[in-house]
């Protein structure tokens, strides 16, 4: 796990019998405003084409988010000279598939209707439109969350300009040929050249109903309100950007002119004039705004549940290793709609389940830095029982508390540290071998710190798993 702080980065190196190592880079970003990000990124780049031999075998972006592929565009003099084996992609990202482009059209206009909402917002003048320092405080921090959570989608991400979009097509063009479309449908593959590994794709769902599922009372470790998107609100974005009227509007008849919001100067309308006239404070023009930031929420839990979620099996062993992205509930609800049937190392077939897997995972990739809703409980963590389960959570939680971010969750991160017995890797900290968790015997606490090891610049934290 590289450290770059609240972004992912992790690089699985997989080795056979002869030594040698199958790279695989699993996405490689930071969030949107880190300081010196570049600088950063361009560093960890250098250390992985040192690893790698300037070779990525496998190259894993899980879903188009900032934090997630930003680094291709920081350090992508670097990124230019090295060699991509393969690329992997989810199958939402596959332009034959009908589905998929109907997702990103959505998306697409959602990311376009939002940016014009932001631009709307931000152009608000507090002191005019609001009559208590209550108020304007209000509308400030609304602005500021808003953008936050907009800033998933790139820099810019409010003029329209979606980098996010930019870089995905830059990653595939490099790819060229070399990009495989990953359905959890298909059979559990395994790689070239390299035995004992088996790869099963989990996510995302092929149910659009389940993409677009983000809160669960039960599942996740807080509860959520409940809120739709409306059509109004794209109706509003539309006319706004294009100056046409369409069928969501009111008053739509042979009449409408004289409801239509005008200068004011020579309006027949008495009604309409007094509203032009009054004080901007008593007007609704801009109510509407209020929902975008719901619609923001929504935009950016769609696009963590179209994560590709992988899970890594040791076939001699057993044992797996997952890597969710940022999937949330109706990804992780998807996993146990499905079974694969694989021979085991006896050569003899078996059916696994996402019950088997989660029941043999000893590596978690936390999802989402740790956020309240990107790990079930009943259906997700409280499954992974067995005893050597470890985690890395990429977080910084200084960054995290400025954005006033609870990440990690306190109650997810009471509960992985008791599935893990303390056996959590983390991204803003260094690994303190002296500092044994209370609930780990000793022999396993000096077992775990021997998979452990950093270097001296606190670049990356390693952790090494045996067959």
């Amino acid at each position: 796990m590289y450290k770059v702080g609240l972004g992912d980065c992790f690089l699985l190196s997989l080795f056979n019998e002869s030594e040698k190592a199958h790279h695989i880079l699993i996405d490689f970003g930071v969030l949107l405003g880190t300081e010196d990000a570049r600088v950063k990124m361009k560093k960890v780049l250098e250390n992985i084409a040192g690893v790698t031999n300037n070779r990525i075998d496998t190259l894993v972006v899980t879903h188009e988010h900032w934090d997630h592929l930003s680094g291709f565009y920081e350090a992508k003099d670097i990124f230019d000279d090295l060699k991509i084996g393969e690329l992997w992609l989810a199958w939402t990202e596959n332009p034959e598939n009908d589905l998929a482009q109907k997702l990103r059209k959505e998306r697409e206009d959602k990311k376009k209707s939002l940016a014009i909402a932001l631009n709307k917002i931000k152009a608000i003048q507090p002191e005019q439109y609001f009559t208590t320092d209550k108020e304007r405080a209000a509308h400030v921090a609304y602005f500021e969350a808003m953008n936050d959570v907009f800033s998933f989608n790139g820099e810019l991400a409010a003029d329209g300009r979606f980098t996010t979009a930019e870089i995905f097509d830059y990653v595939k063009q490099k790819a060229g040929q070399n990009i495989q479309y990953c359905k959890p449908s298909n059979d559990p593959f395994t790689i070239k050249d390299l035995e004992g590994i088996r790869v099963f794709v989990l996510g995302p769902p092929e149910d659009e109903k389940l993409i677009k599922k983000d809160l669960s009372k039960k599942e996740v470790y807080q509860k959520m309100h409940i809120s739709e998107a409306g059509t109004g609100f794209f109706s509003a974005t539309e006319i706004s950007s294009t100056g046409q009227q369409d069928n969501h509007q009111p008053f739509l008849n042979v009449k409408q002119e004289k409801y239509l919001k005008n200068d004011g100067s020579n309006t027949k309308n008495e009604l309409l004039r007094r509203y032009l006239d009054t004080e901007p404070w008593r007007k609704i023009d801009n109510d509407w705004l209020n929902f975008a930031g719901q619609l923001a929420l929504a935009l950016d839990s769609d696009t963590n549940n179209t994560s590709l979620v992988l899970a890594f099996e040791l076939i001699d062993s057993g044992k797996f290793l997952l890597f969710p992205g940022d999937a949330q509930v109706g990804n992780w609800l998807s996993w146990h709609n499905y079974e694969w049937k694989v021979k085991d190392r006896g050569n003899e077939l078996e059916t696994i389940n996402i019950k088997h897997i989660l029941e043999r995972t000893v590596f978690y990739k936390v999802g989402h830095h740790g956020s309240h809703n990107a790990t079930l409980k009943e259906n997700g963590l409280e499954m992974m029982t067995d005893d050597k389960l470890s985690a890395m959570i990429p977080v910084d939680r200084k960054k995290a508390q400025e954005k006033e971010w609870d990440m990690p969750y306190p109650p997810l991160y009471t509960a992985l540290k008791a599935k893990t017995r303390g056996r959590i890797l983390m991204g803003d900290e260094s690994f303190n071998e002296n500092k044994k968790p209370s609930s780990l015997p000793v022999w396993q606490w000096e077992t775990f710190k021997k998979q452990v090891s950093q270097d001296e610049e606190g670049l990356f934290v390693d952790l090494e798993i045996k067959c």
